[in-house]
């Protein structure tokens, strides 16, 4: 199933263009945490800035593959991170945390826009969203463990 979402243009990037992405959520939803915000409280426990966006959407809300990809890890246990898809991409990985079910399987193809999950609140959160987060080939922002802007 496709949806009409959002693009993200990235600009191009060492030998690498970063594609253009489609918006992780189906719908309008705000960005509650940003990537690199690094207060006290979070950089104390993870030792580093925020690698990705929050987005705050309510509890089962479609999650889309950005790309197409393969699913590199499908973790369905609610642990510290929650429920959680790594897909692999042409040009990176993409990463999507804290989900209430996972469609996609270890190993599956994901085409652009089709649905791979549902948003949750699972692991250590405080309240429901999804944890968006991307590495892209040739782009490491300093500081930042190899995570890139979304």
């Amino acid at each position: 199933m496709l949806c009409t979402l959002w693009l993200f243009d990235l600009a191009e990037s060492g030998g690498c263009m970063k594609p253009s992405i489609l918006w992780p959520v189906v719908g309008k939803y705000p960005i509650t945490f940003s990537f690199g915000e690094a207060p006290k409280w979070y950089t104390d426990y993870f030792g580093y800035p925020h690698n990705g966006i929050d987005i705050g959407c309510p509890i089962g809300t479609p999650i889309v593959a950005v790309d197409d990809g393969i699913v590199n890890f499908a973790d369905d246990i609610p642990d510290c991170d929650g429920k959680g898809l790594i897909l692999k991409h042409s040009c990176g990985i993409s990463c999507y945390w804290h989900l209430n079910k996972l469609s996609a399987t270890w190993n599956g193809t994901c085409d652009k826009g089709a649905i791979i999950a549902e948003s949750g609140a699972t692991g250590y959160v405080t309240g429901a969203h999804l944890h968006f987060a991307i590495k892209v080939n040739d782009d490491q922002p300093a500081g930042m463990r190899g995570w890139s802007d979304p």
